[in-house]
């Protein structure tokens, strides 16, 4: 059922894209996507031990044209730009990591819903992470500890 749930909740978007009722916006990465993060103490402190993030994220815009009760409200997921902590980086965003929703919407009585149409409030539970090098960026190379000076036989 939450499958299900999911994939609907995916084709609605993409369905969405496509008549521009959803857009990407920004939205500050501790008032709206750290207490999301927060749901999982333990994994927020290690987030925070390893990594810096920008005070700015971009998150799915849900149009006024979609839902009046929401519209204009930011969901996940969320992507913000994020670096090692105390790794000095040139790169201003050498990494990009995306906060993965499970997306809930309730009605006026508060009765859940299958999409934001209607709704007129949300709740975002934290789902998963992904960290990406950014576009147009090739993985670390690995360096030669073999003694041949990168020569194979």
């Amino acid at each position: 059922m939450k499958n299900l749930k999911k994939f609907s909740m995916i084709l609605l978007l993409s369905a969405s894209y496509a008549a521009n009722c959803f857009a990407d916006g920004s939205v500050n990465f501790e008032q709206q996507v750290l207490p999301i993060i927060n749901q999982r103490p333990f994994f927020a402190d290690f987030l925070r031990q390893i990594f810096e993030f920008d005070k700015d994220a971009v998150g799915v815009t849900i149009g006024s044209n979609v839902s009046k009760g929401l519209g204009l409200t930011r969901i996940g997921p969320y992507r913000v730009c994020a670096k090692l902590r105390g790794v000095l980086q040139s790169d201003p965003c050498p990494m990009q990591m995306v906060v993965d929703t499970d997306t809930h919407f309730f009605d006026k009585n508060g009765k859940e819903v299958d999409g934001p149409e209607g709704a007129q409030s949300v709740r975002e539970n934290f789902y998963a992470i992904e960290v990406d090098p950014p576009p147009n960026q090739t993985p670390m190379s690995r360096p030669d500890t073999s003694g041949s000076g990168g020569k194979r036989d």
